[in-house]
C-alpha cells in the first residue's frame, strides 16, 4: 500500500509538470535566453537518470526544464554524479545542481537553495529480511553512496551499532554489493529505494527501521546566482509545488520514467491524486 502511494505521488508530481508545461509552448520565446550549466546525478532514479539515448531524464530534470521554459532561460545538463556535481558547484565550474539534494544548514553556508519542493529521507534496505533494524548490523558491513546525507547518517550510527561502512559512486553498485552479500544493507533516500524495489531490485525495506527526522530537496546554486534562484522559486510557486503544501493533482502521466537498466519494465500508473508530498517524515540526502 505504501509503495502504491509512493507511485501515485511520483505520477502526480510529474503530471503537474507536464500539464503546466504544455501551455507554455504557445507563449512567445523569451528574448536573449541565458544558458545555465546544471550538474546532476543520473544514478538517482526516479529523480534523475539516463535513458537509452544517454539523455538525462527524471522528475528533477522535467521539473527544472519546465521552470526554465516558463521563466525564459535554457539549461545545459551535465552528468557528473552527486559528489562530482557538488564539488563542481563548489569550484564554480557549473551554475547549479539538480540531483535530489537535501537542504542542510551546512550546505546553505556554501550554496543558495531554491525553496524546497520535495520531502524525503534516509531509509535502510536489506536482502535478508531477518535484518530488521540498526541493532542487527553489529559486526557487519553496510553500503552507502559517496557524498550523500544517507552516508552521513550511516557513519554517524556505525560506532553506536558496531557496523562498518563501505562507499560506492552509484546506487547501482551499492545495490549490487548488497545483492552479492558483500554488505548486508544499504542506506539511501526512501523514495529512491522504493522506486528501485518496485522496478526489480531484489531488496526489501528494513521492517523495523526507525526513520530519522524530516528533510527536504531543493535545487542548489552558486551564491552569485540570486537572480536565477528567484526565477526558479517563481516557477515552483507557479506550480504550487512545495515540500509541505497539501494538494490533490490529477495524473495525465501514463508511466513513470523507466530505469536506465534495459531489464526493468515500464510501470503503468493510474493514480487519482495525492494529498501530500510524504505520508511520513524522513531525512533526505
Amino acid at each position: 500500500m505504501k509503495q502504491n502511494k509512493f507511485v501515485w505521488l511520483l505520477a502526480a508530481l510529474v503530471a503537474c509538470v507536464v500539464a503546466w508545461w504544455v501551455p507554455q509552448q504557445e507563449q512567445s520565446v523569451h528574448a536573449a535566453e541565458q544558458t545555465y550549466t546544471i550538474g546532476t546525478d543520473t544514478t538517482f532514479s526516479p529523480f534523475a537518470f539516463t535513458n537509452k539515448k544517454n539523455q538525462s531524464v527524471g522528475i528533477d530534470i522535467d521539473l527544472l526544464d519546465a521552470i526554465a521554459k516558463k521563466e525564459g532561460f535554457k539549461i545545459q545538463w551535465k552528468q557528473l554524479g552527486f559528489d562530482g556535481a557538488v564539488q563542481a558547484l563548489q569550484a564554480k565550474q557549473i551554475d547549479g545542481v539538480a540531483a535530489g539534494m537535501s537542504i542542510t544548514p551546512e550546505r546553505q553556508k556554501t550554496f543558495l537553495f531554491s525553496h524546497p519542493y520535495y520531502k524525503s529521507g534516509t531509509y535502510m534496505a536489506v536482502k535478508d529480511q531477518h535484518i530488521k533494524d540498526l541493532k542487527d548490523l553489529r559486526g557487519k558491513k553496510v553500503a552507502v553512496k559517496t557524498g550523500t546525507t544517507a552516508a552521513d547518517y550511516a557513519n554517524s550510527m556505525k560506532k553506536k551499532y558496531g557496523f562498518r561502512v563501505v562507499t560506492f559512486d552509484s546506487d547501482d553498485n551499492m545495490y549490487q554489493d548488497v545483492l552479492t552479500g558483500n554488505t548486508v544493507a544499504c542506506f539511501e533516500d526512501k523514495p529512491v529505494l522504493q522506486y528501485a524495489i518496485a522496478n526489480g531490485i531484489k531488496l526489501h525495506l528494513a521492517k523495523d527501521f526507525k526513520e530519522p527526522d524530516a528533510g527536504t530537496y531543493g535545487f542548489a546554486f552558486q551564491k552569485s546566482e540570486g537572480a536565477l534562484v528567484k526565477k526558479v522559486n517563481a516557477g515552483l510557486k507557479a506550480l504550487k509545488l512545495t515540500a509541505s503544501t497539501p494538494r490533490s493533482l490529477p495524473s495525465t502521466w501514463g508511466t513513470v520514467h523507466r530505469n536506465h537498466r534495459p531489464d526493468v519494465p515500464r510501470r503503468k500508473l493510474s493514480p487519482t491524486g495525492v494529498s501530500s508530498v510524504s505520508s511520513r517524515p524522513t531525512q533526505a540526502r
